[in-house]
């Protein structure tokens, strides 16, 4: 919104390229949480083929499992947090959009 509490082809463009960023960033999460899930299976896998004596390799595999777990948690933590912000843009983008749609955000302004 503009001094007057108007909104403009500035405020318009602005919501746009808002608008753009979240959807890349919500692109780029989906990617990362399919990817990051294909990499923990494999590696849970790999692990369990181990521990049967499915494959061979010079590894303890009750301590890889319990490596593999904590950077799980630690990704999860992390990724959660991302989400968040993520979410948050997504939600000023909705309401300034909203605002860009004819409604006057200004408090007071009845509308």
């Amino acid at each position: 919104a503009d001094e007057a509490g108007q909104w403009g082809p500035a405020a318009s463009r602005s919501v746009s390229a808002s608008s753009e960023k979240a959807s890349q960033k919500v692109g780029m999460l989906q990617t990362e949480f399919e990817t990051r899930t294909r990499v923990f299976e494999d590696d849970a896998e790999f692990i369990v083929e181990v521990r049967n004596g499915i494959s061979s390799a010079e590894l303890d595999p009750d301590f890889e499992l319990k490596n593999l777990g904590l950077r799980f948690e630690n990704w999860k933590t992390e990724f959660k947090v991302r989400l968040k912000e993520t979410r948050g843009m997504l939600k000023k983008h909705e309401g300034a959009s909203a605002g860009n749609s004819g409604h006057n955000l200004v408090a007071g302004g009845g509308g």
